[in-house]
């Protein structure tokens, strides 16, 4: 993902950026910096009294960053001509945003133009022109670190998937392997063990899988949340599950997460403390214990098959949210 930090100058993009980087672990990179080591520049404003950045060359260097990095932060006042994921435009009241260019030594003309800017909300009409994920963050009374905390915030309430992902054959090995605890053992036998392992359990409970869904129904067990696509080893699932919640129809075709999967898991999980929900999948469930485990909150349990082997159950922690997440990035970086 790419987050672009713009902003009328003055606004705190840099010391922004910096906190942001820091909180999230990312890279961050000043564009002004970039085209002033490679020499990006087009020419020089003799009424501004500065060079003019060549947009197209930095854009292929950001290109060149997106190859290197799964995840960083762009700033300057131009970044929202960059491609990018979102754009965070920095606002300050403009009595502060003077105050702030005049101790960094701007001439008067420039203020003025940069507070006309400010004013006429230039690069958020610009921003909003050029991309759909736009939010705007007032920094004026706020420090740098209260400020990246909001926009981690904002980063943590995207919805994840936005068009439908293939899965490439060499990410899929990682789906085949255990994500959690494997109670092995036929599907008697495992489920034994898990309903002993479940007993007493009071937090979010998702089954992936039919024959998961009705093991654990069977034993006494109520997941708040099944999905299901009427098969088992690519046949028929011959037994009837009685599970009583709202039903979803999503279509999700074999090695693949489509949007409207994905959609419907991360819909579904703030609204199941109140009602079940049964997602019917036309196509293959197999893939879907990863959005539930990005969505799921800490602490909650997945139960699905492990092909031929038994039962696997997955207690959400840090950990696994951050494996997850890393294999969704892997994922959609190899679009």
């Amino acid at each position: 993902m790419i987050i672009a930090i713009t902003g009328t100058p003055g606004t705190g993009k840099t010391e922004v950026a910096k906190a942001l980087a820091k909180r999230l672990g990312w890279n961050w990179f000043s564009l002004n910096c970039i085209a002033a080591a490679k020499g990006l520049y087009e020419g020089y404003d003799s009424e501004r009294m500065s060079k003019i950045v060549d947009i197209e060359r930095l854009k292929a260097e950001v290109n060149l960053l997106a190859n290197e990095h799964k995840n960083f932060i762009i700033e300057s006042h131009y970044a929202h001509d960059m491609p990018c994921d979102m754009v965070i435009v920095l606002r300050t009241d403009t009595t502060v945003l003077r105050k702030r260019m005049l101790k960094k030594g701007f001439h008067t003309e420039k203020v003025a133009e940069n507070i006309e800017a400010e004013m006429m909300q230039v690069i958020i009409d610009e921003a909003k022109e050029a991309h759909k994920n736009v939010h705007e963050i007032d920094t004026t009374r706020k420090k740098p670190g209260v400020v990246a905390k909001e926009i981690e915030e904002i980063i943590n309430d995207q919805s994840y998937v936005e068009k439908d992902l293939a899965v490439p054959e060499r990410l899929l090995m990682e789906f085949r392997m255990p994500f959690g605890k494997l109670y092995k053992g036929d599907k008697i036998e495992a489920t034994r063990m898990v309903a002993k392992e479940l007993k007493g359990f009071r937090g979010l409970l998702v089954a992936v899988g039919d024959s998961a869904s009705y093991s654990l129904i069977k034993s006494g067990i109520k997941p708040h949340m099944i999905i299901v696509d009427g098969k088992e080893k690519r046949g028929k699932f011959k037994d009837k599950i009685h599970f009583k919640g709202t039903e979803i129809k999503v279509r999700n075709p074999k090695t693949r997460i489509t949007a409207r999967l994905w959609k419907a898991v991360e819909k579904s999980i703030p609204t199941l403390k109140k009602k079940k929900v049964r997602i019917t999948v036309s196509g293959e469930e197999d893939l879907a214990v990863l959005p539930c485990a990005i969505h799921l909150p800490l602490g909650s349990k997945i139960v699905y098959g492990q092909f031929d082997e038994g039962l696997v159950v997955v207690t959400l922690d840090e950990a696994k949210k951050q494996r997850a997440k890393a294999l969704l990035e892997n994922i959609m970086f190899s679009q």
